[in-house]
């Protein structure tokens, strides 16, 4: 029993990035990887894990540590973060998918282009104009020309030129130089040694250590079993020798 304690406790201290619960990206220095993104949670740098102890954001995807307080850092598409980081508040523009603090559309739902008018100089998201990056649903402006923010289902964004290319499941970002491993997953997954991704569903992790507590509790109850079964057939072996040798010695003084 000692033992599977010890294996579980093991099998959390070990679990680092990649493989870390609600991490989605990691950085390698010097061998040593640290978590650069985390899943509904904030990077802990006194634990260098992801941390789920965070204020409950509406539309919120990630937060961060600042100045003693734990804020939201990221929302939902279609959402941005007013100026105390915990509130999100929903873009203002029609079909706005990622807009400023100040509610200047920045890009748009549905590969609609951000167009602005001649006239009022406003921006507004075109139904006409749409991305030219294939496989991409969201793209910007960039100072080298379209930058895709979001790719179709199956393909993810190219670090490098910022297009999309197809990748494995539920990754957002990968690189054409590191070849078919996810580099960033999206939101609601967490990363693998292998660049896939995997559900952050907390008991995927927990289910292990649960497994491990019925084993543990399976072990103790055979243990118990096995124990009471001997002591109860040592009883009734006990009863039966003793009823048998007076039960004798009394018929033999009967006949006597």
């Amino acid at each position: 029993m000692i033992k599977l304690v010890t294996i579980a406790l093991w099998i959390a201290i070990v679990l680092s990035c990649p493989d870390q619960p609600f991490c989605r990206s990691c950085k390698t220095e010097d061998k040593d990887s640290t978590c650069t993104g985390c899943d509904n949670s904030f990077f802990d740098a006194s634990t260098s894990q992801c941390n789920k102890t965070v204020p409950v954001v509406k539309n919120c995807l990630a937060y961060e540590s600042k100045d003693g307080k734990v804020v939201c850092s990221d929302c939902e598409f279609g959402f941005t973060l007013d100026s105390t980081k915990l509130n999100c508040v929903r873009c203002n523009v029609p079909d706005c998918a990622v807009c400023t603090g100040s509610q200047e559309c920045v890009a748009c739902y549905s590969k609609m282009k951000m167009i602005q008018n001649p006239v009022t100089k406003s921006y507004y998201c075109s139904i006409t104009e749409k991305c030219t990056t294939d496989s991409c649903e969201i793209c910007k402006n960039g100072i080298n020309g379209e930058e895709c923010l979001k790719c179709s289902v199956g393909y993810a964004i190219d670090t490098l030129s910022k297009r999309c290319m197809k990748s494995p499941s539920n990754c957002k970002s990968m690189s054409s130089a590191t070849g078919p491993k996810c580099l960033e997953c999206d939101y609601g997954y967490y990363i693998l040694a292998d660049g896939s991704c995997k559900p952050s569903n907390p008991t995927s992790y927990l289910g292990l250590f649960v497994l491990l507590l019925i084993i543990v509790g399976a072990i103790g109850g055979f243990i118990a079993y096995d124990h009471w079964k001997k002591k109860t057939q040592r009883s009734i072996f006990q009863r039966v020798v003793g009823f048998s040798f007076f039960g004798k010695k009394r018929d033999d003084r009967l006949l006597g």
